[in-house]
Formats: structure tokens, sequence, C-alpha cells
């Protein structure tokens, strides 16, 4: 294992100095905190994509153990306490033995965390391990079948409800945002410089022929106190933009 901290990748990152700081000094106690224990941390998220705003963006760390019994955890409890007060960490703990499994259980989420990911300590652990294609179709698939089979009863109990529709449409945005851009990186289109909920949902509607329109409306409605479109329509649009997705998505099956 490669114990050195990688102070050279940490400086590249497009960050506030004191973050940087802050962020050098919880790594550091968390080597000296973990003493033997601790195998590799990495940054991912926002931040590895450069989408990070201060006071708003999380940290994301994955922060690898060789144990992660209780008494471990405890080890290294207080250090990342004081790392969210301080710089809003939210840590990601696996043990290292643990990595093939997870990343089959959660394909889509460690296709975008294998691209995206900052080094800071030990051996990347995926240069070792692929991420099958099919495996992260099922996973996309069988994300939005439960979304789209969630909406069908909610639909049922609330369309004629504006504001339970509007609720509704607005807890939608974020799982179909994640859906579309492991759906973007499946199919090899995805663009990096995308940040914004509008711009993944532009980009995936021009490249899998959806209602753009339709998406557009439901990214902004998050921020809209009040909205003109009739609820229950943009309601029944979002369903059959999920079945289109997952029409195309089963269309993808090897």
């Amino acid at each position: 294992m490669d114990k050195q901290f990688k102070d050279e990748e940490l400086q590249k990152l497009q960050l506030p100095e004191p973050i940087k700081h802050s962020l050098k000094v919880l790594c550091h106690d968390l080597i000296s905190q973990s003493k033997n224990n601790l195998r590799g941390i990495l940054l991912y998220g926002g931040l590895a994509r450069n989408r990070y705003r201060e006071t708003q963006s999380d940290i994301n760390l994955i922060i690898i153990l060789e144990d992660s019994t209780p008494s471990s955890l405890g080890e290294i409890a207080q250090v990342l306490r004081q790392g969210w007060r301080q710089i809003l960490v939210e840590p990601f703990i696996l043990q290292a033995r643990e990595i093939p499994t997870i990343i089959k259980i959660f394909p889509t989420k460690f296709l975008d965390i294998q691209k995206h990911h900052i080094l800071l300590l030990g051996d990347d652990p995926f240069l070792e391990h692929q991420i099958h294609p099919e495996e992260v179709r099922k996973r996309i698939e069988q994300e939005l079948w439960n979304l789209a089979l969630r909406l069908r009863r909610q639909y049922i109990v609330s369309f004629d409800d504006s504001l339970s529709v509007r609720a509704v449409l607005k807890e939608t945005v974020i799982p179909l945002k994640v859906a579309f851009e492991s759906l973007l990186q499946l199919a090899c289109k995805e663009d990096p410089s995308l940040r914004t909920t509008a711009e993944v949902f532009t980009h995936a509607a021009t490249i899998f022929g959806l209602d753009k329109e339709c998406l557009l409306l439901i990214s902004e409605i998050r921020h809209q106190a009040t909205h003109d479109t009739n609820n229950a329509e943009l309601f029944a649009r979002v369903i059959i933009v999920i079945n289109t997705t997952i029409d195309i998505v089963h269309r993808m099956k090897e």
C-alpha cells in the first residue's frame, strides 16, 4: 500500500485555501487516529467533478479501512464529526475486502465514482475492479422501474390535488437526474461540463429523444413557489418520459 498522502492532488483542486487546509488536516488526523487500519482516502462526487460550492456542497470522502468494527469506527469518529462541522465532510466508509461485492450491488454509483475520483492516500481500488456495463444497465432499469411503479401509485392518489402533485414532482427530480447521468455514462454520451439539473435533462432529452419541455418544467418546479403549468398534465408527461426511458434501457440489453 502507498501510505504517502498525495498533497499534490489536493493542491490541484479548485478549492478555497482554508478548505484545502482543513481537508489536509482531516486526512492527516485520520492517518494518525486509525493507525494501521486505514487503507485509503478518495474524494468523489461534486468536488471530483469541479462542482464544489462553498457552504453548500458536501465533501464526499471514501475512507477505506481494513476493519470496520465499532471500536475501529470509534477511533476516527471524532475526526469525522469535526470534519462535518467545519467543511461538510460526508464519509463513505468501506472495508477493503468489501469493495468487489459493493461494486456489484451498486454498479451505477461506482461507475460514477470510478470515472470521477481523486486518490489522496493508498492504492486506487478501482484500477483492479471492472464494472460490467450489463450490471449497470440492469441497475438503471431497476431504478427506473422503482420510480415508475411508485409514480403510478401516487398518480392514482393525488392527480387531482395540485399541491400534492407538485410535491411528488419535486421529489422525482433528483432520482431522475441520477438515472439520466448513469444512462448517459453507459451510452458513452456523458458531458462532464454539465452542472445543473436542467443541463443534464436537456442533454438526456436530446440524446434519447425525450420530452425536453416536460423535463425542464419539473427541474424549474423545484425552485419556484408557484407554477402555472397544469400539474396533473405534467405528472402524466413525466410518467410517459420514464416509461419511454425504461424501453430505451431495455433495448440496450446485451
